[in-house]
């Protein structure tokens, strides 16, 4: 019995050892924009992946906030972010906090309620599919606040009781 263990013990430490080995295996290149400032609400955290793999393309699964989702590699583009003025916010949401996290020609730029994508005045191509919850009690903390905050030709959909960015239907 006691040698029954000590096999089981082995296979056990040798998944495990398979595991941590293929996780690392696989973390894209790149590296994670820093955390967005949020105002915290009564949303439970979600976590939509939990390592790089379950990402599309080049995105990569990073921590924000308690929550964690995909995202693109930090990058940032040429051009500057218009002037603001610098005022006292309370209640401060950043949909970005890289300009890799926004449409092609936007910036990521601090704007009256926090950081966002600029300029943006256009709507993507598509549609967004049909959120799979009609109505919520509670919203949670939005991914995105325009197709402008999404990267490449995704569009920021309704999805559960958030908004996140998503390809077009």
């Amino acid at each position: 019995m006691y040698t029954g263990q000590i096999v089981m013990f082995g296979l056990a430490l040798l998944l495990t050892t398979v595991i941590v080995i293929k996780a690392d295996d696989d973390e894209k290149s790149g590296v994670c924009p820093p955390e967005r400032y949020y105002t915290p609400s009564a949303g439970v955290p979600v976590h939509t992946c939990t390592n790089d793999s379950q990402c599309e393309g080049d995105k990569k699964c990073c921590s924000d906030n308690g929550y964690k989702f995909c995202k693109p590699p930090a990058k940032e583009r040429s051009g500057e972010c218009p002037p603001t003025t610098k005022t006292a916010i309370k209640y401060r949401q950043d949909f970005c906090s890289s300009d890799s996290e926004c449409a092609d020609g936007s910036k990521c730029c601090l704007g009256s309620n926090g950081k966002t994508c600029l300029p943006c005045n256009k709507v993507k191509a598509g549609t967004c599919k049909q959120p799979n919850i009609p109505h919520c009690l509670l919203l949670e903390r939005p991914f995105c606040d325009n197709d402008c905050s999404c990267p490449n030709d995704e569009k920021c959909c309704p999805s559960g009781c958030r908004f996140t960015c998503q390809k077009p239907v």
